[in-house]
């Protein structure tokens, strides 16, 4: 039922003329395309490490990350495919919704300073080639 709302949310986005109702539509989708499960989660080399250290688990999830990292200090949770490029995916094809987000919904867990590389990059939310991004930013993904 996500799936189907949030292609649904695209195609009424795709047919709205109105700014304001255009920008709640793609608001809402987006909260929504969080809600969508994810694959399993991949982790960076620096990320593993500070896990390792801090024995944090690999299946952490964003809700449980303060029990182990208080304030969010070290690690991000990151979409591999930014939000957005999931987004203009949708816009062009809502019909294969499911399909889009199941092959681009991957969480990859970094370190804040590696986020911050694919940042100053201009990776934050454009990223079309998510690998060629990682590898520029020197984000070495292990599992």
């Amino acid at each position: 039922y996500l799936v189907n709302t949030i292609k649904v949310a695209v195609e009424n986005y795709n047919l709205s003329e109105d700014k304001k109702e255009k920008s709640g539509l793609k608001y809402g989708i987006k909260h929504l395309m969080r809600q969508v499960p994810h694959p399993p989660q991949l982790w960076s080399v620096e990320a593993k490490k500070f896990a390792d250290k801090n024995n944090i688990p690999y299946d952490l999830t964003w809700h449980q990350q303060p029990k182990y990292d208080p304030g969010r200090k070290n690690l991000l949770a990151e979409h591999k495919v930014p939000l957005e490029e999931v987004f203009k995916k949708l816009l062009k094809d809502p019909n294969n919704a499911e399909q889009i987000l199941l092959n681009n919904n991957t969480i990859v867990w970094v370190t804040k300073e590696e986020d911050s590389r694919l940042t100053k990059l201009g990776y934050r939310s454009n990223r079309p080639d998510p690998d060629k991004a990682y590898e520029e930013a020197g984000i070495q993904i292990v599992f």
